[in-house]
């Protein structure tokens, strides 16, 4: 992620500055810092656009599993419709309806319960970061409005 490295390297430079006596402060290069910072806002709205890209994303697995689950359905009722005419034959096609049907069910319920996972995974991940990402450039905003010349 172009924007993890920003920080590290905003990070690095922070690190590796001049430190001042008396003090827990550094000299940084005000050019070079506010350089990164614009780097890494530039760098933002990529992570966001992949947070909703994620969730799209997990949408439209979730509607390829409905769309499965009620082709599979449609499918067993045809089949039970073409058995109906033999007693022995409709009593064997229901059975085996029923089982695709609940194999189908039970398929897109996990189809659908893996993508949600899978989209909440990605989410936290992206959250997480984002998080981290606000907070250090919170805290080196902070830094350079402290310091002072």
């Amino acid at each position: 992620m172009e924007v993890l490295n920003l920080l590290e390297i905003l990070e690095d430079m922070i690190e590796e500055s001049s430190k001042m006596p008396l003090g827990n402060k550094v000299l940084v290069d005000k050019g070079k810092a506010l350089e990164l910072i614009r780097d890494i806002r530039i760098g933002l709205p990529d992570e966001l656009k992949q947070a909703e890209w994620i969730n799209v994303e997990r949408q439209r697995i979730i509607d390829d599993a409905q769309r499965e689950a009620e082709k599979a359905i449609k499918d067993s009722e045809e089949y039970i419709k073409e058995k109906v005419s033999d007693h022995e034959i409709t009593k064997k096609a229901e059975e085996n309806a029923k089982e695709i049907i609940r194999a189908a069910k039970e398929q897109g319920k996990e189809i659908k319960e893996g993508a949600k996972e899978y989209a909440l995974e990605i989410l936290k991940k992206v959250e997480s970061d984002i998080g981290k990402l606000n907070s250090r450039v919170q805290k080196n905003m902070q830094e350079l409005r402290d310091f002072e010349m």
